[in-house]
């Protein structure tokens, strides 16, 4: 779910995907919680910046 969210639209703030989890799969999670899976799925803070950028 975070992935591909994230390569819909690259925007995202950690509080929308947060939001969105819990809207669309009924999971809750923190900001922290989600950007922890989106490290372990290779995601880093340049990444998203630069992603962000283009």
């Amino acid at each position: 779910f975070l992935e591909g969210s994230l390569q819909k639209r690259p925007e995202y703030y950690l509080r929308e995907l947060a939001e969105d989890l819990r809207k669309v799969c009924g999971v809750a999670a923190s900001e922290a919680s989600v950007w922890r899976a989106l490290q372990r799925i290779g995601y880093s803070r340049k990444q998203v910046e630069i992603d962000f950028s283009q």
